[in-house]
């Protein structure tokens, strides 16, 4: 049977076309990155998933609490669907995803188990077609990486009430329970507030930053909703807090936080972009 190939959706928009300017891409925002202070065991990341331009230093900030050539057997990756295709919790049914000219298999193993333990997953492409938020992950965890892992590419369309955040709650404990005993890294994919003053953006965001500091996925959601914070991710990051403290993650460090003023140098409206390390042990 012909191997089923997803191929990238954003090329030469979020990210560059070819794959050297790709990889020369990626070196400048290392070269413009924080490197987090993290001790004890990576077991999660949160990463923002804009234009290289504006937010690839925020997310370099946290893979960089991984040395380079970390050995883990997978990545699972949770993003926001943004275009409203495919399931609420679309697990990605190709064989594999073709981004910066790397081929990545996706594990079909944990795709099928994770879609066992949780009623209402099922392998759909749909909703991954011309989804961003992930693919733009994947030249990151190649430079921090050893190569060979496996991806599973997981995209939610829920909506930050409680069906929602229960459903969440359930992916995360349903991702612990698959990767029990597995040297799995997890990836969050998030931005922050939308389209407020630089000012406003780091107001707004900052409760939302405290409820991922405190590890609170069930805070998190309902601070988003209540105070209409605009984190496209609220939903991704909540399973992935959840699975990550299932798996011995004790702790929260912010690695990076910026707007997009830094790049656009419009401070009038912004998105802001959040990276964080979740860690087993103290941060």
């Amino acid at each position: 049977m012909e191997m089923v190939v997803r191929e990238p959706a954003v090329a030469g928009a979020f990210y560059p076309g070819t794959p050297e300017a790709v990889s020369a891409m990626v070196d400048r925002c290392f070269a413009a990155a924080r490197r987090p202070a993290v001790t004890g065991k990576v077991i999660a990341l949160v990463c923002p998933h804009a234009g290289y331009i504006y937010s690839g230093a925020a997310a370099a900030s946290a893979w960089l609490a991984l040395p380079e050539g970390e050995g883990r057997d997978c990545l699972v990756l949770v993003g926001p669907n943004h275009t409203g295709l495919g399931s609420a919790v679309s697990i990605a049914a190709a064989d594999a995803w073709r981004v910066g000219g790397v081929l990545y298999p996706v594990d079909r193993e944990l795709a099928r188990n994770l879609c066992s333990s949780l009623p209402g997953a099922s392998r759909d492409d749909a909703a991954h077609l011309m989804e961003h938020s992930l693919e733009v992950q994947l030249p990151f965890a190649a430079r921090r990486l050893a190569p060979g892992f496996s991806i599973l590419p997981v995209c939610l369309g829920v909506r930050p009430d409680e069906f929602g955040l229960q459903l969440c709650l359930e992916l995360g404990d349903a991702l612990a329970r698959c990767l029990e005993g597995r040297s799995a890294l997890i990836l969050a994919s998030t931005d922050m507030s939308h389209y407020l003053s630089d000012a406003a953006a780091r107001r707004e965001d900052e409760p939302a930053i405290q409820a991922v500091l405190r590890m609170d996925p069930e805070g998190l959601v309902r601070v988003v909703r209540d105070r209409r914070i605009t984190m496209c991710g609220v939903m991704p990051t909540a399973a992935v807090l959840r699975a990550a403290s299932g798996l011995g993650a004790q702790s929260a460090l912010l690695a990076d936080y910026r707007t997009s003023a830094e790049a656009s140098g419009d401070y009038d409206r912004v998105v802001s972009y959040a990276s964080f390390v979740l860690t087993a042990g103290e941060s």
